[in-house]
């Protein structure tokens, strides 16, 4: 499971069962800004990943959106 968003108590990567985020809760916000603070357990191979959103990205969609607008017009 992956969790995008800022201002985790927890740094930014994966974490697997019996590490340092398993039983732990977690805090922050998500991407949309909505706040998180649930209780985290995480089993067998599971992995959790806490990530940074990529402002980049947004960028490049939007700009390919502009050109395929522009050849489409």
């Amino acid at each position: 499971m992956t969790f995008i968003g800022s201002g985790f108590n927890f740094a930014y990567g994966d974490y697997v069962d019996g590490g340092p985020l398993d039983e732990q809760t977690l805090t922050g916000s998500l991407a949309d800004g909505t706040a998180i603070n649930n209780l985290v357990q995480i089993y067998d191979a599971a992995t959790v990943t806490l990530a940074v959103p990529e402002p980049t990205s947004l960028c490049l969609l939007l700009a390919d959106l502009l050109v395929l607008a522009r050849v489409r017009f």
